[in-house]
């Protein structure tokens, strides 16, 4: 699962999406029974987890997911962030992983 630059809301679309899942399915993204795969190395699973408690703590909410996937590997769960401000070090690094925003602006 890749990461999407915005998720508008429409028709509840947020509360049906995937990232809403409460238990992925991760591994191999070569078996097709895997939602979702590892973040590249331990250094990408930080960057990734500081931007989401950074967005956090500066006022965005969280409205589903954030933080890793058990302690074996680079999981990270799928989150969607909403009130995030374009000041926001998550609205100005790019991320690789799987998060998303969620944004009234385009209703």
């Amino acid at each position: 699962m890749c990461s999407i630059e915005s998720i508008y809301r429409s028709k509840g679309y947020c509360k049906r999406s995937l990232f809403q899942k409460t238990e992925e399915q991760v591994g191999d993204l070569l078996s097709e029974n895997t939602d979702l795969g590892p973040i590249v190395n331990a250094s990408g699973l930080k960057t990734i987890d500081s931007q989401v408690k950074d967005s956090d703590k500066e006022g965005a909410e969280i409205l589903t997911g954030g933080g890793q996937i058990g302690s074996e590997r680079y999981f990270y769960r799928p989150t969607i962030l909403e009130k995030v401000s374009t000041n926001m070090r998550v609205a100005q690094e790019e991320v690789f992983g799987p998060w998303s925003t969620r944004s009234d602006n385009h209703c």
